[in-house]
């Protein structure tokens, strides 16, 4: 009988399966057309992503996405729907604050709007084409709009330069981050920079050295005149290469940035010459797969580097001079750690630093030093009480230093591009190296080099960003790390500002403060 049955049913089986299959094609080939009517009519959400059109922020709409729309919605994203409100820019060039609805405009429609679309020739270069069949110019088109231009009008800035077309998910608003970026020189870089790690929940410092050109300065003070949730430090500092300055900008946006409403995560210190490999949203997954510690790349000080705090250094005529006065020894007897300048620190380690009496005796100790901002940061972190930190090594060379890719004149990897100041400064031939690398941010650029490979990142992140489905992280790179390890294994008791504090009372006891 049931045999019977079989031979009965089979058919119908085969005709329901069929029939299934066939629907699936249909769906695939319809649902870019149904998704983007949808998603005109407002009736369609993407996780839950919020969008700011020129400074007025649009709350994400219910996510109340019927199921039978949920797979079409992920199909295809249309970036620019119809529909939208948006602030009007009257004949004159000058806004208009007048609320419209948008019934389509699309970036063609103001020839200064950045194609970021991918190229093939950076797709070419990722894969690894050689370079000299390929020209250096610029991959990005840059019409006759200099950035002075659009800045004389907010709402084409923003719009041009693609501030406000950036999708936004619900896990990326609840963990806003805050950026510091120190430069002196090439706004337009810093700004390509900017526009990219640019999100409206995030904050932003920018600090221009004070002996950059005045223009630089004006530039990225109109820039932030442009964004709410941008701000240009004022009183700024006279950055000389390898001094205690660095440091002291810093603190500045640091302490600027903490004074902001946004209660941030994590703090991002970047330099003008820097760019991200991750999206906001891979940042933001790598930072939580840190279990609460910092990104700070640190190891027992070389002692053939030794005379940079082994004698007293001074700024003169705007260069970092040794003298031939002793240093004396630091009041508490600590191991000085080295490490890299940029990092991922926690906001409760971003207050350690600026409130912590130790780590003030330890700043002001550093400010005769050479480079002291490679021992600051690697130095505290090793502290016993401070927020994030942890004893265990982490080094550039062996890659478990997250925060940073790049390449020194002594490693294996090969530069493609140049050095300066034995750091490579990546070139189109890098690209390949680049995409592959698991890390937030790659030191350095330079577009008067090369504008390639920042244009071709560029593309790149805005590709991903576009497609949720593209944006991951290597889990088992971060994983690995082993300060990630350390924080896996460690008691959430331990996290405490109660049991920190009690760890820095011990500390204390055993080390004692000796002025020398």
């Amino acid at each position: 009988m049931p045999s019977r049955c079989v031979q009965i049913l089979l058919p119908f089986g085969v005709t329901y399966t069929l029939l299934v299959i066939s629907l699936w094609n249909v769906l695939i080939f319809l649902g870019p057309i149904i998704s983007s009517k949808l998603q005109a009519m407002g009736d369609v959400t993407s996780r839950g992503r919020i969008r700011v059109f020129h400074g007025i922020p649009k709350q994400p709409m219910a996510v109340g996405v019927p199921v039978k729309f949920k797979l079409l919605t992920l199909l295809k994203f249309h970036p620019h729907p119809a529909n939208e409100t948006f602030l009007k820019i009257g004949s004159n060039g000058t806004d208009d604050s007048t609320l419209g609805n948008k019934t389509e405009r699309s970036p063609e429609s103001d020839d200064c709007t950045l194609n970021l679309d991918v190229t093939d020739q950076c797709l070419s270069l990722v894969k690894g084409s050689d370079v000299k069949t390929l020209n250096k110019q610029p991959i990005i088109p840059r019409p006759q709009c200099t950035l002075g231009n659009l800045l004389k009008n907010c709402t084409r800035f923003r719009y041009t330069h693609r501030y406000e077309d950036k999708p936004v998910t619900s896990e990326e608003l609840e963990y806003p981050l805050a950026f510091a970026i120190k430069m002196h020189t090439a706004p337009e870089q810093a700004e390509q920079l900017l526009r990219t790690i640019y999100r409206p929940h995030n904050v932003y410092c920018i600090h221009v050295d004070q002996k950059a050109e005045a223009g630089v300065f004006e530039t990225m003070k109109s820039i932030a005149g442009c964004l709410d949730n941008v701000v240009v430090i004022e009183n700024r500092t006279a950055v000389v290469y390898m001094s205690s300055a660095a440091i002291q900008a810093e603190m500045k946006c640091m302490q600027k940035l903490l004074e902001t409403k946004v209660k941030w995560k994590y703090y991002i210190n970047l330099a003008g010459q820097e760019f991200p490999l991750r999206t906001n949203l891979e940042i933001v997954m790598m930072l939580k797969r840190l279990n609460g510690a910092n990104d700070i790349e640190s190891y027992d000080h070389p002692r053939f580097q030794e005379w940079r705090f082994k004698k007293k250094f001074l700024v003169i005529d705007g260069k970092l001079e040794q003298t031939n006065v002793n240093k004396e020894r630091f009041g508490y007897d600590i191991q000085l750690s080295k490490g890299s300048a940029y990092g991922m620190f926690k906001r409760e380690f971003v207050q350690f630093v600026l409130t912590d009496d130790v780590a003030r005796k330890l700043i002001n100790w550093l400010n005769d030093t050479s480079s002291p901002e490679e021992n600051l940061w690697a130095t505290l972190n090793t502290l016993p009480w401070a927020p994030g930190g942890t004893y265990v090594e982490t080094r550039q060379t062996f890659n478990t230093h997250a925060s940073r890719a790049l390449i020194w004149n002594w490693d294996r990897d090969v530069c493609h591009g140049t050095f300066v100041r034995s750091v490579c400064v990546f070139g189109s031939g890098d690209l390949k190296w680049l995409a592959s690398r698991p890390n937030a941010i790659a030191n350095k650029f330079n577009n008067d080099l090369d504008p390639v490979p920042l244009d071709c990142l560029e593309s790149w992140l805005q590709r991903r960003l576009l497609h949720p489905l593209l944006q991951t992280v290597d889990k088992q790179y971060l994983a690995n790390l082993p300060h990630v390890k350390y924080y896996n294994n460690i008691d959430f008791s331990h996290l405490s500002t109660k049991y920190l504090q009690e760890k820095k009372r011990k500390w204390l006891k055993k080390h004692s403060w000796k002025p020398f």
